[in-house]
Parts: structure tokens; C-alpha cells; sequence
């Protein structure tokens, strides 16, 4: 059985298909990454009696960069976080004024994010602030949250604007 295309689906924008690659590279990469990097922490441990005191940073770093930089097509999908049992069961008009209300509220929460981090990123820079293992600069992490915000929010205005103003079928 095939599943139905999400409405929120943008594939027929730039946005919508980066937003659909940036996805599929940053899965791949960032699961690949901490199964790797969990697998040897494990062996360590087992083996060794001793992990590695960088692998919870990277397994840290990773699942930001993941939750992220899939944000935006996972709004896109129609997979973001709800309670469906209740959801099926609204009335079109109450579904309605709950999409609304969700890309209302997301559009705040990515806008005060992005805001956030736009705010403290010149200060990361110049302090070179880092992580505490790794000791890998937090600028780059900032800016492709950052980016990422921008994406979701440009996804959003662009889905939105769609609907009020578009041709509807």
C-alpha cells in the first residue's frame, strides 16, 4: 500500500528538493557516524573497560546536526510530531485551524532560533568557543542551524502564501 503525498510537499521549488537532498545526505552521513562511532564505544568498553571520552560529543554533535538539518523536509513529509489518534479524527475545519496554528507556532519557534543564533554567532568567532573534547570551533554548528531555520521558514512562507494566494483545486 502506498502512502498518500504529503500536502505539505514542495518538490516542484528549489527549496523543497534541497530541502529533500540536504535531508538525505545528513541522514546517511549522521546515522553512519554515530552507529559507527557507538559500535566502537561498546567494543571499548566491552574489551577494554574503558570507552572513548570524545564518542558522547560526537554522537551529540550528530544528532543536532540530524535534527536540524532534517527539519525542513520532515515538516515537508508531514512527519513532524502530532497526536494523529486525535488528529483523524478533527473535523476539515478544525484540521485546518490546527495546520494554521502549527505553522504559526513553527514559524515563531525557527524565527526566535534562527534570531538566537544569528545574535551569538560573531561572539562564537571571535571567543572561538568549542567543544569541550573535541575541541572543534561551534561557529560552523551555528550557522547550519542557522541555515537550516531560514529553509524551514522559507518552506513555511512559501507553503503558506500557496495556499492564501495560489489557485486552490
Amino acid at each position: 500500500m502506498e502512502k498518500d503525498h504529503s500536502a505539505y510537499r514542495q518538490t516542484d521549488s528549489f527549496l523543497g528538493r534541497l530541502s529533500q537532498t540536504v535531508h538525505s545526505i545528513t541522514a546517511q552521513i549522521c546515522l553512519t557516524v554515530m552507529t559507527c562511532t557507538i559500535t566502537l564505544e561498546v567494543i571499548g568498553r566491552y574489551f577494554f573497560n574503558s570507552g572513548f571520552t570524545w564518542s558522547q560529543e560526537l554522537c551529540g554533535l550528530a544528532f543536532f546536526l540530524l535534527v536540524f538539518l532534517c527539519q525542513s523536509n520532515t515538516w515537508q513529509e508531514d512527519r513532524h510530531i502530532r497526536m494523529d489518534i486525535f488528529y483523524n479524527n478533527f473535523s476539515p475545519l478544525f484540521r485546518r485551524i490546527s495546520n494554521f496554528l502549527t505553522i504559526l507556532c513553527g514559524s515563531i519557534f525557527y524565527t526566535a532560533i534562527a534570531f538566537e543564533g544569528i545574535s551569538g554567532l560573531e561572539y562564537q568567532f571571535h571567543i572561538n568557543e568549542g567543544t569541550m573534547e573535541l575541541e572543534w570551533p561551534l561557529w560552523p554548528f551555528t550557522s547550519l542551524m542557522i541555515l537550516s531555520c531560514l529553509l524551514t521558514l522559507a518552506l513555511l512562507a512559501r507553503f503558506t502564501l500557496k495556499k492564501l494566494f495560489g489557485k486552490q483545486s
